[in-house]
């Protein structure tokens, strides 16, 4: 009986510890002076390794892609730019500056994953990366 209860009450420690986890979430926004895109938040092993092996090349550009959202035209363009990090975020610098009054799409697999842990417990989970979005307007 005794080991039935010390057993039980591991298990509900464990999981405890595994989903109430504190994740930060992800925060996407422009910089104060709208010159660049800010995503906060990103778990610090990210961050490590993009500072060691950022090199702005093709691979570090699908990290993170920013769309411009098309008014009336009807198509959508892709915004050049580079990647910077320091020891809390990474920025998205645009080669051209960011207009005002249009929206931007930004889409990122930084902090992503194949599922939430609501969707492992439903069994859903996806066959590919789930990126995190976020609509901006300056």
């Amino acid at each position: 009986m005794f080991n039935k209860i010390t057993f039980l009450l591991c298990c509900c420690f464990f999981f405890s510890a595994c989903f109430l986890k504190s994740d930060s979430a992800l925060q996407i926004n422009f910089s104060s002076d709208s010159t660049k895109i800010v995503i906060s938040g990103v778990e610090e092993a990210n961050l490590y390794q993009l500072k060691n092996k950022l090199d702005n090349d093709s691979l570090s550009r699908s990290l993170v892609s920013v769309a411009e959202l098309a008014d009336d035209t009807g198509t959508d363009r892709i915004v050049q730019g580079k990647l910077m990090v320091d020891k809390k975020a990474v920025y998205f610098l645009p080669e051209q500056a960011f207009r005002k009054g249009h929206t931007y799409a930004v889409s990122t697999v930084l902090n992503a994953s194949f599922a939430t842990k609501v969707d492992i417990l439903k069994s859903d989970v996806g066959h590919a990366v789930k990126p995190q979005e976020k609509i901006l307007k300056r």
